[in-house]
């Protein structure tokens, strides 16, 4: 099911859905959603983009492609987990599991990992970006993000999150990987990229950011958890969840929400 709440918080509808894993609303009022097909397993292929009115009618759908190839790797089964709608397109971004059968990034090295990493596939493989028609449901394009947990699209550009296992490594600095936030053009060109891990501790930072959103005049909100901070000193702890705000280009504007 989708719940709605009001502005106070308080659940006020539900509708009937199934299977959802990722969802947003249109300029019309209709529900959009990614949804797996098995009420016991919703995160097994085959997943789907769904169409619904205020009661849950499925208006339009369609399968979407859970197959992806870097080299020698291919992947199934990777989790839809994040959809937006803009300007007449649908913009999905999936998780990816399953790589096989090697590594190519590490091969040669001593100890070389048989699979990719979470920082390799973060910051060199990257999580697919498809776009749909909304009217036909007819794939227009697919790039690669740095993030596959929820995406975001508005006049300034496409937001894709999510969270990396970094830790205290010093790459989690770097302009085009450490930060848990990417920002892209409409068709898939990297802009920037903020909100780093909570390593140090710093206002801006996040632990495991999952999910984004905008409001109408362009800001960011990236919703977590705070998680605990391991790498700073005197250890402390943070939030169990927290909403952080940013501008349009990354600049941070303060915690909205922690708890």
């Amino acid at each position: 099911k989708i719940w709605k709440f009001n502005s106070a918080g308080n659940k006020v509808a539900e509708v009937p859905a199934a299977y959802p894993l990722g969802i947003d609303i249109d300029s019309m009022g209709y529900i959009w959603i990614t949804a797996g097909s098995s009420d016991a397993d919703p995160g097994s292929p085959p997943y789907f983009v769904k169409k619904l009115n205020g009661s849950g009618t499925v208006l339009q759908e369609w399968e979407i492609d859970s197959t992806e190839k870097w080299d020698a790797f291919v992947t199934t089964g990777g989790e839809p987990r994040g959809i937006s709608v803009y300007d007449g397109k649908v913009y999905v971004v999936s998780q990816i599991i399953q790589l096989r059968p090697g590594n190519p990034l590490s091969a040669g090295k001593k100890n070389a990992h048989p699979h990719p990493t979470s920082n390799e596939v973060d910051c060199k493989l990257g999580y697919p970006v498809r776009v749909y028609d909304a009217e036909t449901g007819d794939e227009l394009a697919k790039w690669y993000a740095l993030g596959g947990h929820d995406i975001e699209v508005n006049a300034n550009g496409v937001y894709v999150v999510g969270h990396n296992n970094h830790g205290h490594i010093p790459e989690s600095t770097d302009s085009t990987c450490g930060g848990q936030v990417g920002k892209y053009s409409h068709d898939g060109v990297f802009k920037t990229r903020f909100a780093p891990k909570k390593v140090i501790c710093a206002p801006d930072t996040i632990s495991t950011p999952v999910g984004i959103t905008s409001d109408s005049n362009g800001n960011i909100y990236v919703a977590g958890g705070g998680g605990i901070a391991l790498y700073s000193y005197p250890y402390a702890k943070s939030p169990l969840s927290v909403v952080k705000k940013y501008s349009a280009n990354g600049a941070y504007l303060g915690t909205v929400e922690e708890s």
